[in-house]
């Protein structure tokens, strides 16, 4: 009887632990929303205009993640970040940067409330890209801007 009341003390504990930890995480996790005034493509996938959710994703391998989710039609993508950005700040409020070029737009930066800015990588230009980089570089000469 007292080894029975002795191993449910420890399954109790066991347990109370697990759900703490599991609490501790979830308020752990950043998690914010943003409003995205055009198409944009993240991890290869294009995704439409709209609000979306962002949420940190813990990898367990220190390399930073975050699940993209559209409210409105819940397409999502997983967007995994390189790294934090040098000397970056504590950002005040969640920020997301874009880098766009030969008309695509890719999720470039996270600024995380209260923690570092994380940035990801960009994919290669494409043959097409570059020729289309090229002639808006020579219309931006020829026109003096």
């Amino acid at each position: 009887m007292k080894n029975i009341t002795s191993r449910i003390f420890q399954i109790a504990a066991i347990s109370a632990v697990t759900m703490a930890a599991t609490q501790l995480q979830a308020a752990s996790t950043p998690e914010f929303s943003v409003a995205v005034p055009f198409d944009f493509i993240v991890s290869g996938k294009t995704l439409p205009a709209g609000n979306y959710k962002v949420v940190a994703v813990p990898t367990g391998s220190g390399i930073t993640a975050f699940a993209v989710r559209n409210n409105s039609t819940k397409h999502a993508a997983l967007m995994v970040m390189a790294g934090r950005a040098i000397e970056s700040k504590a950002a005040d409020g969640a920020k997301v940067g874009f880098s766009c070029r030969a008309g695509s737009c890719y999720w470039h930066t996270v600024a995380v409330p209260g923690r570092d800015t994380f940035v990801g990588s960009l994919p290669p230009l494409s043959r097409g890209e570059q020729e289309r980089m090229v002639a808006l570089d020579a219309r931006f000469i020829t026109s003096g801007r």
